[in-house]
């Protein structure tokens, strides 16, 4: 398709949809689309699941540290970086923009400072004149996919609608995940051009690097149903291999960009003509019926509405249990390790005391205490890893749960439609979001130095035998009281994650399930009041809608 042809599709199609009032959110995304095909613009989205380092990588690229990093993850907006005067712009989603200073960023697009988007803030536009961007082209981070924080993988996935191509961040401490695999399988509907980024390749050997990378292209020409992918190992932090990923991408826009953009375009006006398209069959199918079967089908809507609400609560009950069997699972997981550790420790107490019996109980306690200071932190740093390990395992597992569980909701929803008037519709707010992170990270504070044994100093006046004995039992109470105290910490730092990873599964679902309530209810609404005027009214609405349908299967038609 020529240019001028996809501006002509783009033209006929927002005049169609501007006539049909139930469709002008369709109509705004075409206009989005005029809008960039007319200005060249282009998007290059950073996404991958959380701290896979996708805000690290972009600042490598810019080569100056836009913006905010930590160890918790940070991104909960869209946050544009694009070429321009120095400066920082927060968008709002009444319409609003606020210009703001450099430092003041990580209040609107940090997950700490802005949790859930409270602040509503649409997106953040930085503009640098960086020579890594050209006018015209625009790097987009985007929050992390994987995470309770609906929002934020909602508006990874909604994004992709906007996007012409994109980098998916994967990192070498974790292979590819089911959530990764299908934010791929859903992305490459949207986005025809991918580059591949392997960050951290600073934290394996050559070896393990090699083998990673070769398990990577594997999977990704599976997900990708292609004979070759291009994979770019990189690390963020040592800024390793950016300049080759980047070489590449500046490549392909200066010689294939306006390819890239209308190929791009082509695809997302299909998908907004389909589902109008999707959306007209269904107004049309229930404004021709008989008034007593429309209320009759009304009805059945409402009877299949009250399914939904079930299906929404066993979800729920389904996700709650899962919690629990995790959380048990942990401390089963971290009890294991503490007794580990006491029988080892214990051991070496004893150890250390017989091989210092001829020391006073002064030198025995420095040798004791000295001892069980090191032996403790060693144990406790593994048993915190297993407890991040055992998380980050559960977590998966649930944010997996959660997306089976929208995505049985979603089709029963869609089920509904098509039974109902044999039309088949999708729901853009299900196919949007799948499952974010819970911002899981579980910091427990090892103890360093502070094993002093608060004892009588007349010890030291008792016969070295029977002094050192009671410095002994001192060390040993300390050793189980330490590892007590810490596991009780871990287990509470995972159930407090848990339990706040339950409640936005919570509210995701109820959301979800009630905009899908109102979009049907909506529908049935406006179509029961245009139903309910004259029959020549009726005509001559139908008429027209359907005039309009035949245009707009004209645009997909040639596409």
């Amino acid at each position: 398709m020529e240019n001028r042809e996809l501006i002509n599709k783009l033209n006929e199609a927002e005049a169609v949809l501007r006539e049909m009032d139930f469709l002008q959110n369709h109509r705004s995304a075409i206009q989005q689309l005029q809008a960039k095909q007319q200005n060249k613009e282009l998007n290059i989205s950073v996404v991958g699941q959380f701290k896979r380092g996708k805000s690290s990588f972009i600042n490598a690229v810019l080569k100056e540290p836009l913006l905010p990093v930590g160890i918790v993850p940070i991104t909960s907006v869209v946050t544009k970086i694009k070429y321009g005067s120095e400066g920082a712009y927060v968008h709002f989603d009444n319409g609003n923009m606020e210009k703001i200073s450099s430092d003041k960023l990580v209040h609107y697009i940090s997950e700490v400072n802005n949790p859930e988007n409270q602040k509503k803030v649409d997106s953040v536009t930085i503009q640098t004149k960086q020579n890594a961007l050209k006018p015209g082209t625009t790097i987009v981070d985007t929050p992390g996919v994987g995470s309770t924080h609906k929002h934020n993988t909602s508006v990874a996935y909604s994004f992709l609608k906007e996007s012409d191509a994109v980098i998916f961040m994967l990192s070498v401490d974790s292979p590819i995940n089911e959530i990764e695999e299908t934010f791929l399988r859903e992305a490459k509907k949207s986005v025809l051009q991918f580059y591949f980024a392997i960050n951290k390749i600073d934290t394996v050997s050559e070896e393990e690097l090699e083998q990673y990378l070769a398990y990577c292209a594997k999977k990704l020409k599976e997900i990708m149903e292609k004979d070759n992918v291009e994979i770019y190992p990189v690390s963020a932090k040592k800024h390793i291999g950016i300049d080759h990923i980047m070489t590449a991408i500046d490549k392909d826009l200066r010689d294939q960009g306006d390819r890239i953009l209308m190929e791009s375009t082509t695809i997302k006006l299909e998908e907004v003509v389909k589902d109008a398209l999707s959306r007209i069959q269904l107004y049309i199918k229930a404004v021709e019926l008989p008034l007593e079967k429309l209320e009759d089908k009304k009805k059945q809507l409402n009877k299949m509405l009250k399914r939904l609400d079930e299906l929404q609560k066993m979800a729920d009950l389904r996700m709650e249990q899962q919690t629990e069997t995790l959380i048990c699972h942990i401390e089963a997981e971290l009890q294991s390790h503490r007794n580990k550790a006491e029988e080892v420790l214990s051991r070496r107490l004893d150890e250390k005391f017989q091989e210092n019996q001829a020391e006073k109980p002064r030198q025995m306690e420095k040798v004791l205490l000295s001892h069980l200071e090191k032996g403790l932190t060693d144990h406790l740093e593994t048993m915190n890893e297993t407890g991040i390990e055992q998380l980050t395992e559960g977590y998966d597992a649930m944010t997996t749960q959660l997306h089976e569980e929208l995505t049985v909701i979603s089709e029963f929803a869609s089920e509904i439609v098509k039974e109902l008037f044999a039309v088949e519709i999708t729901h853009h707010f299900i196919s949007q979001q799948v499952s974010e992170k819970s911002d899981y990270y579980v910091s427990v504070k090892v103890p360093k130095a502070s094993f002093i044994i608060d004892m009588n100093k007349l010890v030291y006046l008792l016969p070295r035998s029977k002094g050192n004995q009671l410095i002994l039992e001192k060390a040993r109470n300390l050793l189980q009281d330490d590892l007590e105290r810490n596991q009780n910490n871990m287990v509470y730092n995972c159930r407090y994650k848990l339990k706040e990873s339950l409640r936005s599964f919570r509210g995701q679902l109820q959301k979800e399930t009630e905009n899908m309530k109102d979009d049907l209810l909506q529908m049935m609404e406006r179509i029961e009041r245009d139903r309910n005027r004259t029959s020549d009214e009726v005509d001559q609405t139908l008429q027209f809608i359907n005039k309009q349908m035949k245009r707009l299967e004209g645009v997909r038609a040639e596409n």
